[in-house]
């Protein structure tokens, strides 16, 4: 069923364009790439060290290490 002409859509109105979504989806995405790090393998070993060291959030344990 096509709306009338003249008759606003239900929901809330588009704040962004199309282009303008995909290109803050792609930074976020750049962004996110460049904070990560690949364990691979070793992710196992990575959940026990911070069992081990009573961190919830695995950047508090990457600041310990790094601060050590």
């Amino acid at each position: 069923m096509q709306p009338r002409a003249g008759k606003r859509c239900r929901g809330r109105p588009r704040v962004r364009t199309e282009q303008e979504r995909k290109e803050r989806k792609r930074q976020w995405h750049r962004n996110r790439c460049q904070r990560s790090v690949y364990l691979g393998a070793e992710s196992e070993r990575w959940k026990e060290l911070r069992k081990q060291l009573g961190q919830q959030r695995d950047e508090e344990t990457a600041v310990l290490l790094l601060d050590w």
